[in-house]
């Protein structure tokens, strides 16, 4: 449900608190945690394909500080982060 909090507790230590801004049953959903400046933001999209479907998983950071957001958390972090949650999702769907 839009406006739903969700609470993540962080490996390192620390949590999250993010909040769905976006959800169309079975093909999207979109949540964000408020940072000093900026949002980070997950986009989860669910598209059929052939017998299956598809997912994609987007991670994003917005807002005036964002540039800098975006240097401390890395590409590369963001993209080993991506690879880990799919690879998770294929267990869970198995």
């Amino acid at each position: 449900m839009v406006g739903q909090k969700l609470k993540v507790k962080l490996r390192r230590g620390g949590r999250m608190e993010f909040k769905v801004v976006e959800l169309e049953a079975e093909r999207l959903f979109v949540d964000e945690a408020k940072l000093p400046g900026a949002r980070l933001g997950h986009e989860y999209r669910v598209r059929p394909k052939g017998k299956g479907a598809e997912i994609t998983h987007r991670i994003y950071v917005r807002g005036p500080l964002s540039g800098l957001f975006a240097l401390l958390l890395g590409r590369r972090r963001m993209s080993e982060s991506v690879v880990k949650f799919v690879e998770r999702e294929k267990e869970l769907a198995e």
